[in-house]
């Protein structure tokens, strides 16, 4: 699996999972260098922002991260993104333009990541 994007095999593994509803996206992001966030925070505003408003998908926080509490990694940004189901998430990463576009600039900037599929508790 790629650091810095999921792969098809991974989507569909927790499509199975995701059930029906809204889940939020947790994305732990460690970037390549200072000027590699920079370059990929603005371009994924630009290239992403609209795609996700068509979806019905808003970013309900991102900022800084530090390491994390019980396994000490570092990370330099948390992004969560609330989806209004886990297809609205799957169809974004398997549009042509995403995949081309933000898929390469996160393959160029993103020296790790974590996606992580939450679902709101009943």
């Amino acid at each position: 699996m790629s650091a810095a994007n999921p792969e098809n095999e991974a989507v569909e593994r927790y499509r199975a999972l995701a059930g029906r509803g809204p889940v939020v996206m947790v994305n732990l992001i460690k970037f390549k260098g200072p000027d590699e966030q920079r370059r990929c925070l603005e371009g994924l505003r630009e290239i992403v922002g609209p795609m996700l408003t068509g979806l019905g998908a808003e970013t309900i926080y991102a900022g800084s991260a530090g390491p994390e509490v019980n396994m000490g990694d570092d990370w330099d940004v948390v992004v969560l993104v609330r989806y209004p189901d886990f297809e609205a998430f799957a169809s974004l990463v398997a549009n042509p333009e995403w995949v081309e576009k933000a898929g390469a600039l996160r393959e160029e900037t993103i020296a790790d990541s974590r996606l992580v599929v939450t679902h709101p508790s009943s």
